[in-house]
C-alpha cells in the first residue's frame, strides 16, 4: 500500500517543493490551498483540494470529501504561515492580529482535529514554527506568539495522543513567497525588513528544500522517543547523517524535557 501524505498549504513555497518530493519517492500525494496561483499548475500528480483553515465549514466540507473517499494520512504536514499583521501590537487592528491567530494557530489546530480519526497506523504530523519561540522578533507578535503556541500545543498533541508522533519544525532561512508580507510592510517590520531584503538580494535560496525534506523523514521514521512533542531546527540541528546524529538521538530518547518549549535560568531549564 503506498504511503499517503497530505500537506496543508501546499501552493506555499515549502509545501509545493515537498509535494514534488514526495512524488518522486513515490508517495500519494494530497494538498490543500486557499486562493490559486501558478504553482498549482505545475503539481502534476497531486490531488489538490481547496480548503480556508480559517473557515470552519470549509474544514468540515473538506473532511466529508475525504471521508467518502475512505482516505487515511501516514503523514500530515502543516505548510501554513501568515506573516500579517506587521507593526507594533499597538498599531496595528487587533481584528487582523486575531485573524493571524486564526490561520496560523486555530486553524491548523481544527483541520487536525476534524481530520484526525482519518490516520493510518504509524502516523505523524509535521507542523512549521519560526524562529519565535527563542527570541523576539519584533513587529511581528501575532505571527510569533501563535509559532509558541503551536510548539507548547505540539508537546500536549505528544503526551495526549500516544498513536501519532507530532513533532514541529524550523526550516531556517527559505526563499518563498511568505517574505512578500515582510516587504510590503517596508518600516512597519522593523529590522527584519532590513534582514528580509538582504536575504532575498542575495542569490541563494537559504535551507535546501532536500534538507527540509529530510529532516521531517528522519523525524518520521525515528517516531516518538526521538521526535515526538519536540521542536527541532533543519539548520542547526544534527539530525540524520551529520555529525552528532547518533549522539543527539541517545539524548532525546534518555531525556523527554529535551527540545521542548522550556524557561532556561543559570544553565538549568525550569
Amino acid at each position: 500500500m503506498r504511503k499517503q501524505v497530505l500537506i496543508a498549504g501546499v501552493n506555499s513555497g515549502i509545501g509545493s517543493s515537498l509535494a514534488r518530493l514526495y512524488r518522486r519517492d513515490k508517495w500519494d500525494v494530497s494538498g490543500t490551498y486557499r486562493t490559486t496561483s501558478a504553482i498549482l499548475s505545475k503539481l502534476e500528480g497531486v490531488n489538490l483540494h481547496l480548503l480556508d483553515v480559517t473557515d470552519p465549514a470549509s474544514i468540515e466540507a473538506f473532511k466529508t470529501v475525504l471521508a467518502q473517499k475512505q482516505y487515511g494520512w501516514d503523514l500530515l504536514i502543516l505548510s501554513i504561515g501568515l506573516l500579517e499583521p506587521i507593526g507594533n501590537f499597538f498599531k496595528i487592528s487587533f481584528d487582523d492580529w486575531q485573524k493571524s491567530f486564526d490561520a496560523n494557530f486555530f486553524g491548523q489546530l481544527r483541520l487536525l482535529h476534524e481530520i484526525h480519526r482519518l490516520h493510518r497506523p504509524g502516523a505523524a504530523v509535521a507542523f512549521f514554527t519560526g524562529g519565535a519561540p527563542n527570541g523576539v522578533l519584533e513587529n511581528f507578535s501575532a505571527y510569533s506568539i501563535a509559532k509558541i503556541a503551536l510548539t507548547k500545543t505540539v508537546e500536549y498533541l505528544d503526551v495526549e495522543d500516544k498513536e501519532i508522533n507530532y513533532f514541529i519544525v524550523g526550516p531556517g532561512w527559505v526563499k518563498s513567497n511568505i517574505h512578500a508580507q515582510t516587504m510590503q510592510a517596508g518600516n512597519a517590520a522593523g529590522a527584519n525588513y532590513g534582514r528580509t531584503r538582504e536575504f532575498l538580494g542575495r542569490n541563494e535560496a537559504g535551507t535546501p528544500l532536500e534538507d527540509i525534506y529530510g529532516c521531517i523523514n528522519w523525524l518520521k521514521d525515528k517516531g516518538r522517543p526521538v521526535a515526538g512533542g519536540r521542536n527541532f531546527s533543519v539548520v542547526w540541528d544534527h539530525w540524520g547523517t551529520r555529525a552528532g546524529s547518533v549522539e543527539l538521538e541517545r539524548a532525546l530518547a534518555g531525556n523527554p524535557q529535551l527540545y521542548k518549549l522550556r524557561r532556561v535560568e543559570s544553565g538549568r531549564a525550569g
